[in-house]
């Protein structure tokens, strides 16, 4: 695992012109570069004031017409994740500008990202995706509850901490509803996000709500089932369209191991139309606790099942031999007696103590018998077999 991961997408490293390691922004010593995205840059840094590590975000420097834009969307993230409290988001402490450099210093999450974490060991078992997909549906509940559409969710921006925790990160495309007016700092019309996670209204430039993010964690959540995303292309454009046009392929294909209630959650998180979609987060949760609860009980139905072996067409079945089981002989003498004391229960409590006894001396042999008859065997014993 490595040392550290960063709440944005890693590429190519920045110039030594605006590397600042070992240099203080205000109450932060950098340490070093953790990575960087298309706004900014992320330092592993020491608050000196507290003594912990934090990650602290750089507004890259840009000039131009747009560096006034760039600032507002840096702010606005600001604005969107230090309003946000919850366990499952990644937590803004500082929001702040020192000569000239404007910064946002934030938890820093040990760990991988989503993404990072596929590369290294592939799709997880049901059990553990169910536990990271519960915990985002989590994080977008809370940030819809405060008004505010990520905008951008992925693998990428999606952290799982050595702790076994998972954490969504990078509010920099989000979308604030602010006073109940929305705000949006991007030109009308005009896409942002990453293509692979785009909803079709994101694709097409139409206003947003909370069921865009909806959308964005079923392509997430089948990448993460199936290993890839559910629509691939050689260009943006071309995966764009797919979100558009495409039905995705079903996702029992890829894993037909998934509860089939999973399966039909993924892909109704994955509708065109955002009406058809789960009404919001919540409404996830509660059908993940439903299939939580379902497979819970599948084991006990599972151990009363037998696996009959087909038979060919005209076969006969071969007679099995019924065993009658250790205890078997033992069960009239017990039930017999306990039925004997349970039928004089008028009885004085004198006259009931011999039976009693006696029944309990029987369900004990009982017991005793049947354990030494059916104790497994000593693994450690035996001859070795001989491998191929």
């Amino acid at each position: 695992m490595p040392p550290s991961s960063s709440p944005l997408e890693s590429s190519s490293q920045p110039s030594t012109s605006d590397e600042l390691t070992d240099r203080m922004v205000g109450e932060f010593r950098m340490i070093r570069r953790l990575g960087k995205g298309g706004m900014a840059e992320v330092y592993l840094a020491e608050q000196t004031s507290l003594q912990r590590n934090v990650a602290v975000k750089v507004l890259r420097q840009r000039s131009g017409d747009d560096a006034a834009q760039t600032l507002k969307r840096f702010k606005t993230e600001a604005m969107a994740a230090a309003g946000l409290s919850h366990p499952n988001i990644v937590q803004v402490y500082v929001v702040g500008e020192d000569q000239g450099i404007h910064f946002i210093a934030q938890e820093y999450v040990q760990g991988y990202n989503l993404r990072e974490y596929l590369q290294r060991k592939g799709p997880p078992d049901t059990q553990l995706a169910m536990h990271i997909i519960r915990q985002v549906a989590a994080a977008l509940q809370a940030a819809a509850a405060a008004g505010i559409v990520h905008r951008d969710i992925k693998p990428e921006n999606i952290m799982l901490t050595r702790r076994g925790e998972v954490k969504v990160a990078d509010f920099g495309l989000a979308q604030l509803s602010l006073g109940g007016e929305r705000l949006n700092l991007t030109q009308t019309g005009m896409t942002m996000g990453t293509p692979l996670y785009m909803s079709p209204e994101q694709v097409s430039g139409q206003k947003l709500d909370h069921r865009s993010d909806l959308y964005s964690l079923g392509v997430s959540c089948y990448h993460l089932l199936s290993g890839q995303p559910p629509f691939r292309g050689e260009t943006a454009v071309m995966v764009a369209m797919k979100h558009l046009n495409d039905v995705p392929a079903p996702l029992s294909e890829a894993r037909p191991d998934l509860p089939p209630a999973l399966c039909t959650l993924i892909h109704q998180l994955l509708a065109k139309n955002p009406e058809d979609r789960p009404e919001n987060a919540q409404q996830v949760l509660r059908e993940l606790k439903r299939i939580t609860q379902e497979r819970a009980s599948e084991p006990v139905v599972a151990s009363l099942q037998f696996s009959v072996p087909k038979m060919p067409v005209g076969a006969v079945a071969p007679r099995v031999a019924v065993t009658e089981s250790p205890d078997a002989k033992l069960r009239p003498a017990v039930s017999q007696t306990v039925q004997a004391v349970l039928s004089h229960a008028d009885r004085g409590v004198k006259s009931q103590v011999m039976p009693l006894v006696l029944a309990m001396v029987l369900a004990a042999t009982a017991a005793a018998a049947v354990g030494w008859v059916t104790r497994p065997g000593n693994p450690l014993r035996g001859a070795p077999t001989a491998s191929s």
